[in-house]
């Protein structure tokens, strides 16, 4: 990929050996790169403090997937990550041990996909993988249905592409500072699993289908996302995730709740930088208010 927008390279030497796990990774986070929700303040940049303590808690929220050349990466996001103590991903992204057990966790039990396809379907997903992903589908077939919609994002986003957990990932290793997870790779797979194989399929015939439309919806977010109008964003995931039982429920409130111990471990130490997808921030079952209903002082900072 060479050099992002900013002047680090996204892939560090010893991501280089680990290049196929840590791939799957990024491509199943960019399932999330498409759920934001309600704004409370027009920023991506949070200060989470507690009384008492003088060290605040940072926590950014992130769209997953984005072209290089847009990538939004201020001096004050980058010198607000560099100076932290420690980073929070949503996973620790730098345990191979942990990401190397993603693989298997992403493999259907007892059955294939063509099972749950009818023969038009998979006409359509195996013309689709095989002419414009150039994946060979006959030996992908034992993956979720999720797995193959994460393969297709990239051709969603277009151009190269680059993530804020690669940027903010360099900056660690760069600077030496230690990184931690909200969840295990096995929770975060768990709650993808919390999606029906109907309701996954469905959205992956969807994609295929109108891949212009995804498009759109995604230039639709990302300049939402670059404007920090976390409303509009909120507008598009709403009527996006509509379509499908428990989307948003499953995906970003029930981690979000599951996240407030570690969270407000975190916010008790302070000097810690945290960056989860923005659709966890907002709104009511959002981590910033699940934070102050904890008593935690939360505001917004000018990036």
């Amino acid at each position: 990929m060479g050099k992002d927008a900013i002047g680090f390279n996204p892939k560090m030497p010893r991501m280089k050996k680990n290049s196929i796990r840590r791939r799957l990774l990024f491509t199943s986070l960019l399932l999330l790169a498409f759920n934001a929700a309600h704004s409370q303040s027009s920023s991506l940049l949070w200060k989470i403090t507690k009384e008492g303590n003088s060290k605040p808690t940072y926590i950014f929220g992130t769209i997953h997937a984005i072209p290089t050349s847009l990538l939004f990466f201020p001096d004050k996001l980058q010198q607000t990550v560099a100076a932290s103590e420690f980073i929070a991903l949503e996973i620790d992204m730098d345990n191979m041990a942990e990401l190397s057990t993603l693989p298997s966790m992403l493999m259907l039990k007892d059955k294939t996909i063509d099972d749950l396809l009818t023969q038009a379907q998979k006409q359509t997903v195996l013309a689709y993988i095989t002419d414009s992903v150039g994946m060979p589908y006959q030996q992908m077939v034992q993956f979720k249905p999720m797995f193959f919609i994460s393969l297709l994002l990239p051709k969603v986003v277009g151009s190269s592409a680059t993530s804020y957990e690669q940027n903010i990932m360099a900056i660690a290793q760069k600077k030496g500072i230690p990184i931690e997870g909200l969840e295990t790779v096995a929770e975060q797979v768990h709650a993808f699993d919390q999606l029906s194989l109907d309701d996954q399929i469905a959205q992956l015939v969807d994609l295929i289908s109108n891949m212009p439309q995804a498009r759109a919806d995604y230039q639709s977010m990302l300049a939402a996302y670059l404007k920090q109008d976390l409303e509009k964003i909120e507008a598009i995931s709403v009527k996006e995730s509509e379509k499908y039982t428990n989307f948003n429920q499953v995906l970003i409130y029930e981690r979000n709740k599951r996240w407030i111990p570690k969270l407000e471990e975190y916010a008790g130490k302070g000097g810690g930088f945290i960056a989860v997808g923005a659709a966890h921030l907002p709104g009511e079952n959002g981590v910033l208010n699940l934070l102050k209903s904890k008593g935690y002082k939360v505001e917004p900072v000018a990036i």
